[in-house]
């Protein structure tokens, strides 16, 4: 009986000798994070305590101590930073799977879109989806974007006729992106009351979409929400639901009146205005590409595109507010393209100063902060073997304030991307990744840098900006996106201008 028990002991140690050394070895390295710590369950006890203003604060703290750290969630290990893991791994045309945690996106956006898919499907879908940002359907969605900038600039002089405004510049940027958006990709006219979509009800409609991803967000940090055929019986589930579905309907019913338009536009030689949904449509006859993929990629062009853009507008806004120096020398930039009397397009080229602005915005704010793969073969980088599995959690916001990369990290110095004067000309490229990078970039980049640059040219113009609040009041979170998180928002005034600059386009 006693040799049995000391066998069956002898085993058990070895198993767990034999399990550490192939799920915790090759990691002890690596420095931890300093919080609790429970065998098998790993960090994620101490995570529970944590909302995502403190984590946003306590993982900066941890990296900037480290180059990389890891925080265990079960027997899964997550790198933090390691720039040149990420470097390999982002331009590796094999490791595109996303992490495990994108899975809160699969009811809205489907698991087989451009954001959330992977392997030869995903290659498949990049390369058809592709050609809807070719240079040409661009042009037409810039047109769109001066357009609603037009429109937005007038809303904020009405909103200044009985005196100086305190505006919410996170409501103003979410409608104005919201209803760029709605018109490209499912060419819905916005802006006025006899379209039915004016303000008051893009903003309706904005705020519908970001209660689905505020229940998308809860409903991963609740254990029990993960099902779904449980989540559904929550009230929390109940209006996720409700509200996907209203959005889902609502969605069906632009595709549906959009493939009977182009049917009727067959007969009609004149030029069209073209929007992303048309590019989806031209699809409809692959076998492997039905409505339900159209919707869902209009869907991920909608809302990547949404919060993203009105996210990094916002920090435009609020920095341009605080440093008026460099307010000043953006508006002398505006002032001076805009006497050129150049199109809309030539006018976005010329702004090279304004570039530079956004471009430090995204550096110091990202509005996605972090991004992450799963393994799919052991890597190895700077001699470390990495196995397959791994999480990779990499830290946009982190390597983008790092000391070692860039001269005085924390300070707004957007002439540090001008060409004749780039501080940082020896600089790893995969220290600034905003847009990632490699074959998983985003596809939208181009698209989201002219919007920023025609609506802050158009601010500009008009409104010399004030920020209310000081950068040390602000708290930001980390989760999906990098957004404030203050409950009175970002708070802006725009004054008029005493001899505001008119655009006849």
């Amino acid at each position: 009986m006693i040799l049995e028990i000391f066998c069956a002991l002898l085993c058990l140690y070895a198993g767990v000798k034999i399990l550490w050394y192939w799920v915790v070895h090759p990691w002890e390295h690596f420095p931890k994070v300093p919080m609790c710590y429970v065998p098998f369950f790993g960090h994620i006890l101490g995570l529970i305590n944590f909302d995502e203003v403190d984590f946003h604060e306590a993982h900066l703290k941890w990296l900037n101590k480290n180059e990389s750290v890891i925080l265990w969630v079960f027997n899964r290990g997550i790198v933090f930073k390691d720039r040149n893991a990420i470097e390999k791994l982002l331009i590796s045309n094999q490791e595109i799977t996303k992490s495990d945690n994108y899975w809160i996106f699969h009811d809205v956006i489907g698991h087989n879109s451009l954001f959330t898919g992977t392997g030869d499907s995903w290659r498949k879908r990049r390369k058809m989806l592709t050609p809807s940002f070719h240079f040409n359907i661009l042009s037409d969605f810039l047109v769109v974007m001066e357009k609603h900038t037009k429109q937005l600039v007038s809303h904020l002089k009405d909103g200044n006729l009985e005196g100086e405004k305190t505006f919410n510049a996170i409501q103003e940027m979410k409608s104005h992106s919201f209803g760029i958006l709605l018109e490209t990709s499912m060419g819905i006219q916005c802006g006025t009351a006899e379209s039915g979509y004016d303000q008051a009800k893009i903003w309706e409609m904005a705020q519908g979409v970001d209660r689905i991803f505020e229940l998308m967000i809860w409903r991963d940090k609740v254990p029990w929400y993960r099902p779904k055929w449980l989540f559904q019986w929550f009230k929390d589930g109940k209006e996720f639901y409700s509200r996907l579905n209203s959005f889902k309907q609502f969605s069906k019913s632009m595709v549906e009146k959009r493939v009977e338009q182009l049917r009727i536009e067959q007969t009609d030689s004149s030029k069209k205005q073209a929007i992303f949904l048309d590019t989806l449509l031209v699809n409809m006859n692959n076998d492997e590409f039905v409505v339900e993929d159209i919707m869902n990629e209009t869907h991920t062009f909608l809302i990547a595109g949404y919060d993203t853009v009105a996210t990094e507008l916002v920090w435009c806004l609020f920095m341009l507010g605080l440093n008026q120096d460099k307010q000043a020398k953006a508006f002398e930039e505006c002032a001076h393209v805009n006497k050129l009397g150049l199109s809309v397009h030539e006018t976005v080229k010329e702004l090279k100063y304004l570039e530079c602005v956004v471009k430090e915005v995204m550096r110091l704010h990202p509005s996605a902060p972090a991004f992450s793969r799963v393994l799919q073969e052991d890597m190895v980088v700077n001699s470390t073997r990495y196995p397959k599995g791994t999480t990779f959690c990499m830290c946009i916001l982190a390597l983008q304030q790092d000391p070692r990369y860039w001269d005085e990290p924390l300070k707004f110095k957007p002439e540090r991307f001008l060409t004749e004067e780039n501080e940082n000309k020896d600089r790893n490229p995969f220290t600034y990744i905003p847009f990632s990078a490699g074959p998983r970039n985003c596809i939208g980049q181009k698209f989201a840098m002219m919007e920023m640059k025609i609506t802050l040219y158009h601010i500009l113009l008009n409104f010399e900006v004030v920020s209310l609040q000081k950068e040390e009041e602000i708290k930001a979170t980390s989760g999906i996106f990098h957004i404030p998180a203050n409950k009175e928002g970002l708070l802006v005034q725009f004054k008029p201008r005493h001899t505001p600059v008119s655009v006849s386009r």
